[in-house]
C-alpha cells in the first residue's frame, strides 16, 4: 500500500523516467503530474507512463492543486518555471526535491532562503557518478594547485536544454574552490 504521494512536475526525459520508476515502486503513489499544454503528456492519463496505480491522474498545468495534493514534489522541469514551482511550494508547505540546472541566481537565492520553512533538496545533477566525480574534482584541483591548468568540456545529446549545463557549472566551482 503507497505510503507517500508524489507530484511529478514535468514530463522531458528526466520526468518521464521519474513516472517510470514510480510505476515499480510499491510504497509511493503519483498524485498529480504538471506539464505545459501542448506538451506530449498533456492531457493524457499517466497509467500509461507511471502504471496502473497512476489510473486517472491526468498531465495538467494546475501547478497549485498538484502540489499541494502531494507529500512530496519532484521538479524537473526548465529554468523559467522555477519561480511558478516555488510559489505553489511556499504556498502549500510541499516538500520540494528540484533537479533544475540552469536555474538564475534571483531562483537560486529564493530556494535557499524558502527552505528556512519548507524542506528543499536542491542538485543540479542528482547521479552518484557525479557525486563522485565532483569529490575527485575537488581532489585534483587542490593537489595540482595553480601550477596547472584546468578547464571543464562538456558534450552533450542534441536535446540539451541548458548549456553550458548545470554539471558543468558545478564541476567548474568545484574545481575553483579547490584550487582555492
Amino acid at each position: 500500500m503507497p505510503n507517500l504521494s508524489i507530484a511529478v512536475l514535468g514530463t522531458g526525459r528526466m520526468g518521464q523516467e521519474i513516472l517510470r520508476a514510480l510505476a515499480r515502486a510499491d510504497d509511493l503513489q503519483l498524485v498529480g503530474v504538471w506539464a505545459r499544454p501542448g506538451s506530449e503528456l498533456y492531457g493524457q492519463d499517466m497509467s500509461a507512463v507511471a502504471g496502473p496505480t497512476a489510473t486517472g491522474v491526468v498531465a495538467n498545468d494546475d501547478l497549485a492543486a498538484i502540489v499541494s495534493a502531494a507529500d512530496v514534489a519532484i521538479d524537473f522541469t526548465l529554468p523559467d518555471a522555477g519561480q511558478a514551482v516555488l510559489d505553489a511550494v511556499q504556498q502549500s508547505g510541499t516538500p520540494l526535491v528540484c533537479g533544475v540546472s540552469g536555474l538564475a541566481a534571483a531562483a537560486l537565492d529564493r530556494m535557499q532562503a524558502l527552505s528556512a520553512d519548507v524542506a528543499i533538496l536542491y542538485d543540479r545533477n542528482m547521479s552518484f557518478g557525479i557525486a563522485l566525480l565532483d569529490a575527485l574534482v575537488h581532489q585534483a584541483g587542490a593537489a595540482l594547485g595553480l601550477g596547472f591548468a584546468a578547464e571543464v568540456h562538456e558534450t552533450h545529446h542534441v536535446h540539451k536544454m541548458d548549456a553550458p549545463s548545470g554539471t558543468a557549472l558545478k564541476l567548474g566551482e568545484t574545481l575553483a574552490a579547490g584550487r582555492g
